[in-house]
């Protein structure tokens, strides 16, 4: 069996959005404890990129051509959240509008390239009015603004 990678990172055991959301603190230590009892500990990494900024990101970010033109995608899916936001608690990144938009300006060169069909969708960020600047980067980036 291939690793799975869960990202984890203590902050989210203090999170929690309320009854009937799926972000709960308590779920983490529970789910981790799961993992212990059947084994499946073993067969997962667990990583959690404390304190990334811009630099090391888009360091990262360098990967990701390389996959998408291995893959040829026909259809790209992209979840663009903000919540590794410097702003943001909920994951321990340190990342500002730079990373949103050499990351998105990448995407829209490879898709010119490539030829895939993109769908972005929004989500996390929490914290405005950074959460609207940081998806209007990215959105305007999409448009070709």
């Amino acid at each position: 069996m291939n690793k799975v990678v869960l990202y984890y990172d203590s902050n989210f055991e203090a999170l929690d959005f309320g009854p009937g959301h799926p972000m709960r603190g308590d779920r983490y230590p529970k789910a981790l404890a799961e993992f212990r009892r059947t084994g499946l500990l073993e067969q997962l990494e667990i990583r959690s990129p404390e304190l990334i900024g811009d630099d090391e990101f888009i360091a990262r970010f360098q990967e990701v051509p390389g996959l998408l033109r291995e893959f040829q995608p026909e259809v790209l899916i992209l979840q663009m959240g903000v919540d590794g936001s410097q702003e943001c608690v909920i994951a321990n990144l340190r990342l500002t509008g730079s990373s949103y938009d050499y990351a998105s300006r990448k995407i829209m060169e490879l898709k010119d390239e490539l030829g895939f069909k993109l769908l972005a969708l929004g989500g996390g960020g929490f914290v405005h009015p950074m959460l609207g600047l940081n998806w209007g980067i990215q959105i305007s980036n999409f448009c070709k603004i």
